[in-house]
């Protein structure tokens, strides 16, 4: 409506008396159809959102695509930007080299992002991200056939691409579900959830997760290799009266909640007892670097809660809780 409201006063502007406005029903389209693929594509990712809400507080989550999918960005951006090049004759080189050189500036900056995330990723696609783009850029004015294209067929093109993506990413699921499960089938585990998430930055490269009543089995494959992946398992401190208490807790119960891996630690360390709880989903291996969604609660020798929170630091868990009898 603010969006009509604000059409109906500009086009009153002097110039602009042959300009007619979108239908108020065309708007109401256009923003439905841009919250609705919001909506959706947060249910294709491993972090989910509650897309039921208010009717329901399940958080729905096909696990089909990373938190931040980069290839889907580009597969939805580089077309609109290539539109924007393409869109007149003039300058068209000069536009398509900036254009090239953000894109590709932009692609080193994600792969030192992951670097510094420490999941790092060869160059090389990098430099095969650059090349596409100087096809896509400056094929068009080699050719001549940029000015042919228009702006609506260069967006159906990348949301084309980006429904086959998606796709793709739907069967590399699949794939790394039958895995987690053929490992589980095999060693007659007692599974009270199973799942494949999407690792950065390949759809190829998942974690697989099982949980049980004692702990979390974890893999990480890539679905290139045809050997069986390798589990580690992490357990769970035995049940205590801090570990009990701290159930109980309103806060925890809201992260567990939402973790679908959870993951329970107990310390004791100056009488201070602590109750850490983690989400396997975000399980960053044996790199001494914190987790996120690290939550803790922590109590006095009597039993007393004195504070809870989210913690930045690597859960101790990370290397000597894996057991070695349970690798594969």
């Amino acid at each position: 409506a603010l969006t009509r409201a604000f059409f109906l006063w500009y086009a009153k502007r002097p110039g602009r008396e042959d300009w007619t406005p979108p239908s108020f029903a065309f708007l109401f389209a256009i923003y439905a159809a841009g919250i609705a693929s919001h909506i959706i594509l947060d249910g294709f990712t491993s972090f989910g959102t509650r897309m039921l809400n208010p009717f329901s507080k399940d958080r729905v989550a096909w696990d089909s695509l990373f938190i931040i999918d980069f290839i889907l960005t580009a597969l939805l951006l580089v077309p609109q930007l290539g539109a924007w090049v393409h869109h007149r004759s003039g300058n068209r080189v000069k536009r398509a080299t900036a254009t090239w050189v953000f894109l590709t500036l932009s692609a080193l900056a994600v792969w030192a992002l992951a670097r510094a995330a420490e999941f790092p990723f060869h160059l090389l696609p990098v430099i095969v991200a650059s090349g596409i783009f100087a096809a896509v850029l400056f094929m068009p004015i080699w050719r001549g056939f940029g000015a042919c294209i228009s702006r609506t067929r260069w967006c159906q093109a990348g949301f084309c691409l980006s429904c086959a993506y998606i796709i793709a990413c739907g069967f590399a699921h699949h794939a790394a579900m039958s895995r987690v499960r053929a490992f589980a089938s095999r060693q007659h585990i007692s599974a009270e959830n199973i799942g494949a998430m999407p690792m950065p930055i390949s759809f190829l490269h998942w974690d697989g997760l099982i949980l049980t009543p004692n702990g979390v089995y974890q893999s990480t494959f890539c679905l290139r290799d045809t050997t069986d992946p390798a589990f580690r398992f992490f357990a769970d401190s035995p049940s205590n009266r801090y570990i009990q208490e701290a159930r109980g807790l309103e806060p925890v119960e809201t992260f567990l909640w939402f973790s679908r891996f959870p993951l329970v630690h107990f310390t004791e360390n100056d009488g201070k007892h602590v109750v850490e709880y983690t989400d396997m989903r975000f399980f960053t291996g044996d790199k001494g670097q914190p987790m996120p969604f690290l939550f803790y609660v922590s109590f006095d020798s009597e039993g007393k809660m004195l504070n809870y929170g989210f913690v930045g630091r690597a859960p101790r868990f990370s290397r000597d809780s894996a057991s070695s009898s349970n690798r594969q």
